[in-house]
């Protein structure tokens, strides 16, 4: 879905949103193919290069780097969770047992969508994982796209993969958007944040009834926030918990029969948010230069 040439009605705001895309996505594609360029060079270590499990992970420094470890830069550890408690590891890992036993003929499937799947290796049955330049010795429950996530055409795969699995007795139980796309240069350029929205309402619509996404932005900032005034309205309550500021991240829980607004809708609903996208995008574009 990318730059949606449908966008364009002529509006004012409109047609300023569609052009500072449009700038956006060339200043991404230029940064993303040094990206690419320099992980080729990289020293990899096989598919746990990153060591980011659900827990328990640390890296060459000593640093915890799980999903969910409590000390860790990026960490969903401590967010507000459904029940009036707060997602852990623990709670993820029983929330995968409680499925299993409550729905014997069904497997788990998680999604990694911006890094390697480690953090669903021996929870999940399959993890769906995405990396810029091939992975080597994944584990078999791994599946992997390789190519930019956030790409139309490695979109396109892991859609379709998701798709079909749901139609052979999978269900998506976990989506994790951990941090921003993984683009820690470029976290508040308008083409991926769009995107990135774009790809999260694209899973949610493929999740399966009761599963969770997981959102988290680069670091402190606003340049998630804007999801999270999207999902204000009243109707998103049982849906959507976002953590006390900075607000940098989220969970999104799958409720049959909800859908969440789409682009088009926001432009038309919430100008506010739009207009903050835009001064967001014009400070990172004068930033690049």
């Amino acid at each position: 879905m990318g730059v949606d040439s449908k966008l364009e009605t002529g509006e004012s705001l409109r047609r300023d949103y569609i052009k500072a895309l449009h700038g956006a996505k060339r200043r991404y594609d230029d940064i993303l193919k040094k990206k690419i360029e320099e992980a080729g060079k990289l020293h990899q270590e096989g598919w746990d290069y990153y060591k980011s499990g659900l827990t328990g992970t640390v890296d060459s420094y000593g640093r915890q780097t799980g999903y969910f470890d409590s000390n860790a830069n990026y960490t969903f550890h401590g967010l507000p969770d459904f029940s009036d408690g707060i997602f852990t590891g623990e709670s993820i890992v029983e929330a995968c047992e409680e499925f299993r036993v409550a729905n014997p003929d069904k497997k788990i499937m998680m999604l990694d969508a911006m890094g390697q799947g480690t953090v669903g290796v021996g929870i999940a049955d399959e993890v769906v994982a995405t990396s810029l330049i091939p992975v080597t010795n994944a584990p078999k429950e791994v599946t992997y796209f390789t190519g930019d996530a956030l790409g139309d055409t490695v979109t396109k795969e892991v859609l379709t993969h998701l798709d079909r699995r749901a139609g052979e007795k999978f269900s998506l139980r976990f989506a994790f958007f951990r941090p921003v796309a993984g683009l820690e240069d470029y976290d508040r350029n308008l083409y991926v944040l769009h995107t990135l929205y774009q790809r999260l309402r694209d899973v949610y619509e493929l999740m399966g009834e009761g599963g969770i996404c997981f959102l988290q932005s680069t670091g402190p900032g606003s340049d998630i926030e804007f999801i999270s005034k999207i999902l204000s309205d009243p109707k998103f309550a049982d849906t959507v918990r976002v953590d006390n500021p900075p607000r940098d991240r989220l969970a999104l829980r799958k409720i049959k029969g909800l859908e969440l607004p789409s682009i088009e809708d926001i432009l038309d609903t919430h100008p506010e948010i739009v207009r903050s996208l835009l001064r967001m995008e014009e400070a990172d574009k004068r930033y690049r230069i």
